[in-house]
């Protein structure tokens, strides 16, 4: 027979899957911090952690597949940075706990889309105040609005906006 003795290695195993994102769209010019939402992420986390982000569409076959370290949060959670691509464009998501092997996704691969920061503009806000004690609707007019679901940050966390 053979003795063993504890090496202080580890070996994790799990049952992962990745569910969806948290951005639909992010600007191309700079990274966004992004959620990516799932079951069975081991927490906590393991080390060489990542999420590739490949190109797709025809509009982007020049575009190189970019890597991002990602740490899982909890094990529904796990948070990445958008890869910043310069060019606006579409990107698929795989991330990789354990440095290696992909996570399953339960449909598709999720995706976001890159927009260019630079064109959107902002020409009115009202009503300019309103109490801290009740919702407000506030009315936002511009141009060059990406459609990703958009969301307004204020000083007391993220409303909601249509």
């Amino acid at each position: 027979g053979q003795c063993f003795f504890s090496s202080g290695l580890n070996y994790v195993v799990y049952n992962a899957m990745v569910e969806s994102v948290s951005l639909l769209g992010a600007p191309a010019e700079t990274p966004v911090a992004m959620t990516v939402y799932g079951e069975g992420f081991p927490y906590p986390g393991l080390s060489g952690a990542f999420c590739r982000f490949r190109a797709i569409g025809t509009e982007n076959a020049d575009r190189l597949d970019q890597t991002r370290s990602a740490t899982t949060t909890s094990t529904t959670e796990l948070e990445v940075d958008t890869p910043a691509g310069q060019v606006p464009g579409q990107w698929e998501i795989r991330c990789m706990l354990n440095g290696v092997d992909a996570v399953p996704s339960l449909f598709d691969a999720p995706s976001f889309g890159e927009y260019d920061l630079s064109l959107v503009q902002l020409f009115s806000v009202q009503p300019t105040a309103g109490p801290v004690s009740s919702a407000i609707t506030l009315t936002i007019q511009g141009s060059n609005f990406a459609d990703y679901g958009v969301t307004c940050r204020e000083a007391a966390g993220q409303v909601e906006a249509t």
